[in-house]
């Protein structure tokens, strides 16, 4: 599903906007914050990559974390969202996992963003 979704960039889109919605959902037990973090980074990377703004990422790691994504973007969880607190506990599972699969990749769209950020400042003064 994960390489069907990574084929059209519109549904990669949906699925970032879905994970952003979901973050942002009340009721949701806090993340602990390296999740919430790598979480937000991964959204980011993914919108990145649809816009074609950051493109420097292997599928393989696209693909994972398209995936991971993906699982924490479905209703259907090995332990339900709705279960308070421990429902959220196979999603920041998962989402570290993939995250550390590809945390160099991760890494390198954190150094990009850095400098983009430190570009545009450069640019206004």
């Amino acid at each position: 599903m994960a390489r069907r979704i990574f084929r059209n960039r519109e549904t990669m889109k949906t699925l970032a906007e879905t994970v952003k919605e979901k973050q942002q959902m009340n009721g949701q037990p806090p993340l602990i914050d390296s999740v919430k973090y790598k979480l937000r980074l991964g959204t980011e990377l993914l919108m990145a990559y649809v816009k074609k703004e950051y493109t420097a990422v292997p599928v393989k790691s696209m693909i994972a974390l398209i995936a991971g994504l993906l699982y924490f973007a479905m209703p259907l969880d090995v332990i339900p969202d709705f279960i308070l607190p421990i429902g959220f506990l196979d999603d920041a599972t998962v989402l570290l996992f993939v995250a550390r699969t590809f945390n160099k990749d991760l890494k390198k769209f954190e150094a990009w963003k850095q400098e983009q950020s430190e570009r545009i400042e450069d640019e206004e003064k």
